[in-house]
């Protein structure tokens, strides 16, 4: 694929899925937890029942919260801009124009580190602090590159092919 057309195409991310790795801890430590009180406590199958269920019923609102969180958020690289959407019923979206873009930070937490991903946050020209902070991004030190190197693209004067001057507006 060639620079150009690389550059025509929109990337669209949602928080990893590996990085609900706490919430996932969660669920085997309930497990590991009904499992143990089930096979060591005698108690009416009523009771067993219950005990599953209640474990059941925590299993499908952690994942339906890690699925709520993935689906809520958007970071979407443009061409010319860095969007960011969040919300499912409540739709808040922001845009930051390639050419105005001051910074991308990367941070990363120790557990971010080893499961390759990390928190992302975007500053433009003109502002203090980050419009755009999104959290648990995959790889985000390339989601990083890719928005400064469609800046720098973005900020080189364009020329006319036939004999280098530069494109008048």
């Amino acid at each position: 694929m060639n620079k150009e057309a690389q550059n025509k195409e929109e990337y669209v991310y949602k928080p990893a899925w590996r990085s609900f790795c706490l919430h996932i801890a969660a669920m085997v430590a309930c497990l590991v937890l009904v499992a143990i009180v089930s096979l060591n406590v005698s108690m009416d199958a009523a009771y067993q029942k219950a005990l599953w269920g209640f474990f059941v019923l925590f299993v499908l609102v952690v994942f339906g919260n890690m699925f709520f969180k993935r689906m809520e958020t958007t970071l979407i690289v443009r061409p010319d801009e860095v969007a960011f959407e969040k919300g499912i019923l409540k739709r808040e979206s922001i845009e930051i124009g390639m050419r105005s873009i001051r910074t991308v930070q990367v941070t990363q937490r120790i557990i971010q580190r080893i499961l390759n991903v990390g928190d992302i946050a975007v500053a433009s020209s003109g502002t203090d602090g980050y419009e755009i902070l999104v959290a648990n991004m995959p790889s985000p030190h390339d989601i990083r590159n890719q928005i400064q190197e469609r800046a720098r693209v973005e900020d080189k004067p364009q020329t006319d092919g036939a004999n280098g001057d530069k494109a008048r507006a």
